[in-house]
């Protein structure tokens, strides 16, 4: 029988049941969603990353850490970055007669000082609510306050000795927040001021994160874990003993704690459990990306990388000590340091790419239905595409000639759900091939799932 015979025979018997062949029930489908689906196919200018299950995006054509000239050569021990991509930094302070120059500014491009008004003292924790206001806390009970484009004014809060230094600030939004410091010391920022208030415990807290008005997290020293339920701290059971510098919550139930001896802890929902940790270092900062992609930095320029399975070193440009991590975005990050040390992350993504599926195996005459894919980071300036091959022999020619639904090489199937072209019926074996493209560096498609029926 010819293959446009079967067809018609097919299409007679659907007929006479009073079934249109459309909207046939498929029997099967083949789907592609995890690493190990993508990572069977071949890529062009696109790589596989775990995101839970897996992906496909393009390439990084530039994806490292660089040194950055620092307009001063004195310590920095906080850095934000917006997503907009520019960046504070703060740190040791130079005074002159009448202004400190303790922050610097990143205009995505170059660092420069700026002037404050914390005459001499030392500041070391940041956080922007938006790109025109933000707080700093600093040394002897400082924090000083951003209104763009000016440092405007100085606040202490009086009712402790001026050595409770102010190690970490983060703030929900501009009317809300908490910072932390030595001897357990907690404060709230209300909207007008900041405020002390009740500590379970003595210990220096290095690191804070509100998560919401009704949850909060703070560590510190000997591995200090503290939770605020909305309208008390308490303790939490910690796994660890070592001294924890900084925490990073990506939701209510997924968040990173760092710290000495290169410890990281884990928030699942329930319990902090400790995960593997590729160095013995000293962790002063994390921050996640998402669920699938962090930084933590340390001592001796140390650089780990989170990628959704597990931690790993990451090539970095300094031997000096990082004390402060940040990230706009997947593709912008900045990190500060001892001495003067600034870096950033780039990671720019190639024009375009492509992956071939594995062969796919629909059996005997299959009846090919639909093809469907999930995806992410598409708009006006990304794009993904999609055409298919067929043959009854894996070593026919025609699996390596890709055509779109109307069945010509110059179309493609853009739209999820759409139709198989029926040409590629009665063929036993298929691929897809996905093409991904970018008119923009900082932005690439995510695959996140394909799917075939038949």
């Amino acid at each position: 029988m010819t293959h446009e015979a079967g067809i018609r025979m097919r299409l007679a018997a659907g007929v006479a049941a009073g079934i249109l062949c459309a909207a046939q029930a498929r029997a099967a489908v083949i789907t592609h969603t995890t690493s190990d689906d993508f990572s069977k196919g071949t890529l062009s200018s696109a790589v596989v990353v775990n995101l839970g299950g897996g992906a496909v995006r393009l390439m990084a054509g530039n994806d490292a850490w660089q040194l950055v000239t620092a307009p001063n050569s004195r310590d920095f021990y906080g850095v934000y970055m917006d997503p907009g991509g520019e960046g504070w930094a703060v740190g040791q302070a130079r005074q002159d007669a009448v202004n400190s120059y303790n922050v610097i500014f990143y205009d995505r491009t170059s660092w420069s000082e700026e002037q404050t008004m914390s005459q001499g003292y030392d500041l070391y924790g940041i956080w922007m609510p938006s790109s025109i206001e933000g707080w700093v806390g600093g040394g002897y009970g400082r924090f000083v306050a951003y209104d763009r484009p000016e440092w405007l004014w100085e606040v202490e809060y009086s009712t402790h000795s001026q050595d409770q230094a102010v190690y970490g600030v983060h703030m929900l939004d501009n009317t809300q927040g908490w910072a932390t410091g030595k001897d357990g010391e907690l404060l709230e920022f209300d909207g007008s001021g900041w405020y002390s208030v009740e500590s379970p415990t003595d210990k220096a807290l290095y690191g804070i994160f509100t998560v919401s008005a009704a949850e909060a997290w703070a560590v510190g020293q000997d591995g200090a874990i503290l939770r605020y339920d909305g309208s008390s701290w308490s303790a939490a059971q910690s796994p660890i003993s070592e001294t924890l510098n900084s925490v990073f919550m990506i939701d209510a139930s997924n968040g990173r704690a760092v710290g000495a001896l290169g410890k990281i802890i884990r928030y699942n929902g329930t319990t902090w459990e400790e995960e593997s940790s590729p160095t013995g270092n000293n962790l002063a900062s994390v921050w996640m990306v998402s669920p699938d992609e962090g930084w933590a930095v340390g001592d001796g320029g140390c650089i780990l990388k989170y990628d959704g399975i597990s931690w790993s070193q990451a090539s970095s440009p300094t031997g000096e000590a990082l004390k402060g991590v940040s990230c706009g975005s997947a593709e912008r990050c900045l990190a500060v340091g001892l001495s003067g040390t600034l870096l950033r992350y780039l990671r720019d993504y190639v024009s375009s790419g492509a992956l071939v599926s594995q062969i796919l195996d629909g059996g005997t005459l299959p009846d090919w239905g639909a093809l469907s894919w999930t995806a992410s980071g598409t708009d006006a300036s990304t794009q993904l595409k999609f055409q298919l091959s067929s043959a009854q022999s894996t070593s026919d020619p025609a699996l390596d000639a890709y055509l779109g639904p109307d069945g010509s090489a110059s179309s493609y199937y853009t739209t999820s759900g759409t139709a198989i072209w029926p040409g590629h019926d009665g063929n036993k074996y298929m691929r897809y091939k996905a093409v991904f493209s970018t008119a923009d560096p900082l932005k690439t498609p995510l695959l996140e799932s394909v799917s075939v029926t038949y």
